[in-house]
């Protein structure tokens, strides 16, 4: 199973794609405030599956996006 989990802190995007619980590939850009932009970089980079579980963080953009979101000290947990 597959997942993707995407950070988004004040000056950079954090993407992570997992499968069966272990890194397949990760990066890290800097936003310059365009989340959008920045995502679309990174994922359009990659041949993502549509069903793929999602998750995002970050208290800069996690509302931003139309798709499962928390905290980040509740992930840390």
């Amino acid at each position: 199973m597959q997942s993707l989990g995407i950070n988004i802190g004040s000056s950079s995007l954090k993407i992570v794609l997992l499968e069966d619980n272990k890194v397949k590939w990760n990066e890290v850009v800097l936003h310059e405030g365009n989340f959008y932009a920045a995502t679309e970089e990174i994922l359009s980079s990659h041949n993502l599956p549509s069903n793929l579980k999602s998750l995002v963080t970050g208290t800069e953009g996690r509302f931003l996006f139309n798709i499962s979101n928390v905290i980040e000290p509740l992930c840390i947990e």
